[in-house]
């Protein structure tokens, strides 16, 4: 192809379809690049590397043959509650004492004979020496004060039966009821005492267990 002699820097038609195929094929050919190095390069977000997870039971540990395991736990404190009342109540209980100095009926003001002030006598040594001793027992967590108070309750039962039918005081009861009468009240109404304390004095047992008693 011949150059144009005329050359003042204008161009042939055919040379300018010629620049623009070439430019269209640079920037397409840089267009493919391009999208092929995104392709190529894809953004990766960094995660953090996956935790272990242990699938399985945990191992069992096997104690040797003839060994038990024993969990300790602390003692409750109902023994011991109940033996500081005891010794309150048999500390009081040695007020009855006070009866030997004037042997009379603080109600109806009659001298009471010496064999129901020997039983009443009886009865308050029994309850004062016998309460104070077991809750010093259950105070430390010993079963034998449980036991020994819940005798001493059916002990001061009997011997203050045997005041009251002797002729011991009976509150006033002689004045509207006849002597039976008086008796049956007595031990109807010192029997449901009796039945109340000895429950609560039991409570260490009845709530299961040996409730940390020796």
């Amino acid at each position: 192809m011949q150059p144009n002699p005329w050359d003042d820097g204008e161009y042939t038609p055919n040379q300018v379809s010629n620049q623009e195929s070439a430019v269209a094929g640079d920037f397409n050919s840089g267009d493919v690049n391009h999208n092929q190095s995104e392709q190529s390069s894809p953004y990766q977000s960094q995660q953090p590397p996956p935790s272990q997870v242990l699938v399985g039971f945990p191992q069992q540990m096997n104690m040797p043959m003839g060994q038990q395991v024993v969990f300790l736990q602390p003692k409750p404190s109902s023994p011991k509650v109940i033996g500081i009342v005891l010794v309150i109540v048999g500390a009081l209980s040695s007020l009855g004492l006070l009866t030997l100095l004037d042997p009379v009926d603080p109600v109806t003001y009659e001298k009471i004979p010496l064999t129901a002030l020997t039983a009443m006598t009886l009865n308050t040594l029994a309850t004062t020496g016998g309460y104070i001793l077991a809750g010093v027992w259950m105070t430390q967590y010993k079963k034998n004060g449980i036991y020994l108070a819940l005798a001493v309750t059916l002990v001061s039962y009997i011997l203050g039966l045997a005041g009251v039918a002797l002729g011991g005081p009976n509150g006033g009861l002689d004045v509207f009821f006849e002597d039976d009468a008086v008796l049956g009240i007595t031990a109807f109404v010192d029997g449901i005492c009796s039945v109340i304390c000895g429950l609560i004095i039991a409570i260490p047992l009845l709530s299961g267990g040996n409730n940390g008693l020796e």
